[in-house]
């Protein structure tokens, strides 16, 4: 008989990309200032299919991801897509917008992506310990 999966809810499934982007980037995307960071979504969270993908995300401060007028969240034409261009390339950026505008994800399926995406970081980190 097959294990069932028991699937984090969204909120939990944030909460840890959330921790794991917190450890991944120290400073702001933006600003190039650590402190208070938020997690960014490029393309916008609700497409279950980018929502946990590393490379939509950054990590901004909130005046540089909301803050009047001249954070991120309103430069998505703009600046923020200028850095993105810069950031990934613009083959990868242009794979990122066609899995943006073509998939079809769940939020369950996104969660359950997350979820083994993170037990195999954590698999790999501890392989990395062991072995000094």
């Amino acid at each position: 008989m097959k294990k069932r999966i028991k699937v984090w809810s969204t909120r939990t499934a944030d909460d840890k990309f959330r921790e794991y982007m917190r450890a991944l980037y120290k400073m702001c995307a933006k600003c190039k200032l650590p402190g208070q960071l938020q997690v960014s979504h490029f393309w916008t969270r609700n497409a279950s299919c980018v929502r946990y993908s590393v490379p939509n995300c950054d990590m901004l401060h909130y005046a540089c991801h909301y803050g009047n007028l001249q954070g991120w969240e309103y430069q998505k034409q703009g600046k923020y897509r200028e850095y993105m261009i810069q950031k990934l390339g613009p083959e990868n950026y242009n794979a990122l917008e066609k899995t943006y505008y073509q998939s079809k994800m769940t939020r369950r399926e996104a969660i359950l992506k997350l979820m083994e995406m993170l037990k195999n970081i954590e698999r790999e980190n501890a392989l990395k310990f062991l072995n000094g």
